[in-house]
């Protein structure tokens, strides 16, 4: 527009003239107009100075031109925060200019005051100047004033296009009706970097004199123009973030509070209100300690000048006894606390978030269950028609059946946007399954969170419970645990009430539970809680058919995640993985698949590159000669005895030389394990 925004920083946003400038100025205009000699380039005249006189005269604009006034039309409803902010101090102001033009030169001076908007449109006038009569009032503004076409280049054209304050002096102005004016406008601001504003001042010079003694009264003006402006900007940024913050303040689904010292409530949010049940003018002044209990730790923590997350207190409403959940932080001056700032959250708006953290990743359904055997066919249509009832459920088969892939089909089929809380209960030492499941409060035992637990089955509330490995249950929890499945309703460690829960319990396990009860293992009572609806899943033993089908899809799936070519399997490699009892089931299928794919070459695989302990299963025989002497074994041959000695070291080492778990996977009991291993 005026002149390229990379020399800005070079320009000379304020420039003190002289007395011998004043008519060289006057002279270059002339040579400019009359003769059309560029100023640009000549000593004494600013480039800026020199590139606004040139863009005005190429609007068809002439220093002998007059202001007038353009159509008024209405402001734009967003001005109306900037004409509150800016009115009252620039008639203030105005005042004070005035006064200090007075002191400098023992008379008031003409004087116009100009609010432009980020536009450049007058949005309002002040002054006592009879340079331009203005029909303004609050509700209009003059569409195009301050339009290059209208002021001729003045300074609020300057300082739109530069971002920063500008003065300009004179016969630096384009039309000669300012020459005896000082300029000066500076931009207003948010504080976000976006324009609010422009304002200026034209400040008529005494006697039309110019030189030493106007010094003062140019600096006067551009320090006061520029300081108004910065006043006014942080009067916006303020007012902007005053109403961002009550916005964010009351948008905040939580109750927020601000005390002080003694707890009385200084200010509050709407959800605060809600929460309390009581009008924001009913509570400010009110001190919270009467909506809780006498015993509240919460209070007690919170005028001691604690800081914590999460702590559970009753509050004391007009509808009764309520949980919520209290977080604060401490607020201090001069290390001396003189308040607190308080949110107050939703139990069970938390808990749903927490359950949806803790939830297991659903990553199975029933399509997901490859299988196409009678027996699996049958087990998952079972299992379909089971999802549908609110039943608890419960999953035997032997370890690698794929027990949690049907407790997550169930689960996504019956509750699919609800929580999967799923927990092992072999997994975890006896001592921390009961806190785990039930969860505690502060301080109930050595090494307890401040501010207390939720368990899986309040995290479960409204959604499925998985307890895998279910008959590894310590006795001593099964007790509880069948009191939360009749009464519906937990009660943490170290807690004093119960809480309602709500959950489809599906349990899982790889071993006899009714052995374990003639054992006394586990109770009986607790598995006819358990046992309402039964699903066996069949062994792969059980289900040949399925092994290619298994096969193939697996094989696909390890060379999509590892970007190998898929490899063909020889029909050898099919015959001896028919063969094979597969003990482990599906996962041990997986692993002999994974160790397959990686060892073949040639895009085929074959028996090489199976296991080799699968493929020692599988030789054949010994066969015996035409009179009955046995032939020497193939090489890696094993009999019986070994294959039955290398599957129970197989297990106990799978187990963590655990013989009950090892006993269950090899589907054995406990005494014949024993007896097997004393025989060696």
């Amino acid at each position: 527009m005026l002149v390229n925004k990379q020399d800005a920083l070079s320009v000379n946003h304020m420039h003190l003239i002289k007395k011998n400038e004043y008519d060289i100025l006057k002279q270059y205009k002339k040579d400019f107009i009359e003769n059309g000699i560029s100023p640009l380039g000549r000593p004494n005249i600013r480039d800026d100075i020199a590139i606004a006189w040139i863009y005005c005269r190429s609007l068809g604009l002439y220093p002998s031109d007059a202001i007038s006034c353009s159509t008024m039309t209405p402001h734009k409803p967003s001005h109306t925060e900037l004409l509150n902010v800016a009115k009252p101090l620039i008639s203030a102001f105005s005042e004070l200019a005035a006064m200090l033009a007075a002191a400098e030169h023992g008379k008031i001076l003409n004087y116009s005051l100009y609010l432009f908007d980020e536009e450049n449109l007058l949005l309002f006038y002040d002054g006592n100047s009879q340079l331009t009569s203005l029909p303004c009032t609050d509700n209009e503004v003059v569409t195009g004033l301050g339009a290059e076409k209208f002021f001729g280049g003045t300074a609020n054209n300057l300082t739109l296009y530069f971002q920063k304050p500008i003065q300009i002096v004179g016969p630096e102005h384009y039309l000669d009706c300012l020459n005896q004016y000082i300029g000066a406008a500076a931009p207003l601001s948010y504080g976000n970097g976006k324009l609010a504003g422009i304002l200026m001042i034209l400040l008529e010079t005494p006697d039309h004199s110019w030189g030493q003694e106007t010094h003062p009264l140019q600096r006067n003006t551009f320090t006061w123009v520029s300081t108004l402006a910065d006043v006014l900007s942080q009067r916006l940024k303020s007012r902007k973030d005053h109403v961002l913050l009550k916005t964010s303040w009351d948008f905040m689904d939580e109750g927020m509070l601000i005390i002080d010292k003694e707890g009385r409530i200084l200010h509050l949010n709407n959800q605060a209100a809600l929460i309390l049940e009581k009008s924001a003018d009913e509570l400010c002044a009110s001190n919270l300690a009467s909506y809780m209990r006498t015993d509240s730790l919460f209070i007690r923590m919170v005028l001691a000048g604690e800081n914590f997350n999460y702590l559970e207190d009753i509050l004391l409403t007009p509808s009764g006894k309520k949980s919520y959940l209290f977080s604060t932080r401490t607020t201090y001056d001069h290390n001396e606390i003189i308040g607190a700032l308080i949110r107050i959250s939703n139990i069970n708006k938390l808990k749903r978030f927490v359950a949806n953290q803790n939830s297991s990743i659903i990553r199975f359904s029933f399509d997901d269950i490859i299988g196409e055997s009678d027996v699996m066919k049958t087990t998952k249509n079972v299992a379909k028609l089971f999802a549908n009832s609110n039943e608890n459920i419960l999953l035997i088969g032997e370890s690698g059946t794929g027990k949690e892939m049907f407790a997550q089909s169930i689960h996504g089929e019956s509750r699919p946007n609800k929580p999967f809380i799923a927990l092992n209960c072999a997994a975890l030492p006896r001592n921390l399954i009961e806190s785990e499941l039930f969860g505690y409060e502060g301080g109930s035992f050595t090494g307890a969170e401040r501010s207390g637990r939720v368990g899986k089955i309040e995290l479960a509330d409204n959604g499925t419970l998985f307890l895998d490995e279910i008959g590894d249950m310590p006795p001593e929890i099964q007790a509880v645990f069948l009191r939360v499945l009749e009464d519906k309703a937990v009660m943490r460690i170290g807690g004093r009430a119960y809480k309602p829960v709500n959950f489809r319990l599906i349990a899982a396990t790889n071993r006899d539970l009714t052995a374990l009860i003639a054992d006394r293992q586990f109770r009986a009572d607790l598995y006819y809680r358990l046992s309402s609806l039964i699903i066996n899943i069949p062994p792969l033993c059980k289900r040949k058919t399925d092994i290619l089908l298994l096969v193939e899809y697996l094989i696909n799936e390890y060379c999509k995640k590892t970007n190998k070519a898929v490899p063909r399997m020889a029909t050898e490699a099919r015959e001896t993985l028919l063969s094979y009892t597969w003990p482990g089931n599906i996962r041990e299928l997986e692993k002999a698949i994974a160790h397959a794919v990686i060892t073949s070459q040639n895009e085929v695989i074959s028996p090489e590159n199976l296991p080799e302990y699968i493929r020692n299963a599988c030789l054949p025989p010994r066969t015996r000669s035409g009179e009955g002497a046995a032939l020497p074994p193939p090489p890696g041959f094993m009999t019986l005895e070994e294959m039955e000695d290398l599957q129970i070291q197989r297990a106990l080492e799978q187990c963590g030389r655990n013989v009950i778990k090892a006993a269950a996977l090899l589907g054995i009991s406990k005494s014949a394990l024993y007896a097997k291993l004393k025989k060696k």
